[in-house]
């Protein structure tokens, strides 16, 4: 079991590795930086001049190491997370990234757990029902369902979901987990109900997905 852990976390290493070059590739393809942003939103919103707005931009660019050459950034951004952890600063929302993920996980992790809960009681009792009844009405529906759950990619069942919710029922709440009025209020069964009006989409996507 060791050996068979090892050589799977050995060859996930490789794949990473890759992963990361294509990312950072994608994140660096479009023209100019967010110090190029900083200094035409310093113009166009801040009134700066030119001057004063691209030597800001420039600070910002030495400051985050955005001046370095590409393939010194990879190894920079790279060395922080193997040797420190560290997986960067987040220029979108001013903070280091584990801050962000850290944020964010908890939630995650708890929408995936109900997901995978979900699917796994609904798929075993599916499957039993269809098992029962081979090669009957309930066998092939139950069977077509779980094979569409398993090759309509989610998110165009997401999108579609979001185009019925936005265009056709005129939900306007998309995106967040609560309604205004809940946002900083103590948890409570309407809060409760609020949250489930609010993510049961993409619990049914990803339930959905996993019946199989």
């Amino acid at each position: 079991m060791l050996r068979f852990l090892l050589t799977r976390i050995a060859s996930a290493i490789p794949v990473l590795a890759i992963l990361s070059l294509v990312t950072f590739a994608i994140i660096q393809a479009p023209p100019g930086d967010y110090a190029d942003y900083i200094r035409s939103q310093l113009i166009n919103q801040g009134g700066a001049s030119f001057a004063e707005a691209d030597a800001q931009a420039k600070a910002y660019r030495i400051e985050h190491g955005l001046d370095k050459p590409l393939p010194v950034q990879y190894l920079n951004w790279i060395g922080g997370i193997v040797t420190r952890g560290d997986f960067g600063y987040s220029l979108y929302y001013n903070k280091p990234v584990a801050d962000v993920v850290g944020e964010r996980l908890p939630r995650t992790l708890l929408l995936a757990l109900v997901c995978h809960l979900l699917a796994s009681v609904l798929g075993i009792t599916f499957g039993i029902w269809a098992a029962t009844r081979q090669y009957s009405w309930i066998d092939s529906t139950l069977s077509a369902i779980s094979f569409l759950g398993m090759t309509v990619p989610r998110f165009l069942m997401a999108l579609i979901i979001v185009y019925l919710l936005v265009f056709q029922f005129n939900v306007s709440e998309i995106g967040s987990f609560f309604s205004p009025q809940y946002g900083g209020a103590p948890w409570s069964w309407a809060k409760f109900v609020d949250l489930v009006k609010h993510v049961w989409p993409v619990v049914a996507i990803a339930t959905f997905g996993g019946l199989a």
